[in-house]
């Protein structure tokens, strides 16, 4: 879901455990949540909602970043050599 959500153009907020973080970089296009608190979480998102209600230049590219990550990163092809250490374009 990140990779779709992120070539629609949308900000995403992840946790900082696991390999969504990997795909996110905090403040350029998404959020990484530090904690699993449900705190936490609600800050994120408060945040993430300011954003694009005072600062809608700055969410715009938020939304542009978040579709240039994905033309570099979602590839599904790369993605699987790098899950299963082959070249699925050989």
């Amino acid at each position: 879901m990140i990779l779709e959500s992120q070539a629609c153009g949308l900000p995403v907020i992840v946790s900082a455990y696991g390999g969504p973080q990997e795909m996110v970089t905090h403040g350029l296009n998404g959020f990484i949540v530090e904690n699993q608190e449900p705190e936490s979480w609600l800050r994120c998102l408060k945040t993430a909602l300011s954003l694009y209600a005072d600062q809608p230049d700055k969410y715009e590219q938020m939304r542009v970043n978040s579709r240039i990550s994905t033309a570099d990163n979602g590839d599904w092809n790369m993605i699987l050599d790098d899950l299963l250490g082959t070249d699925m374009m050989e």
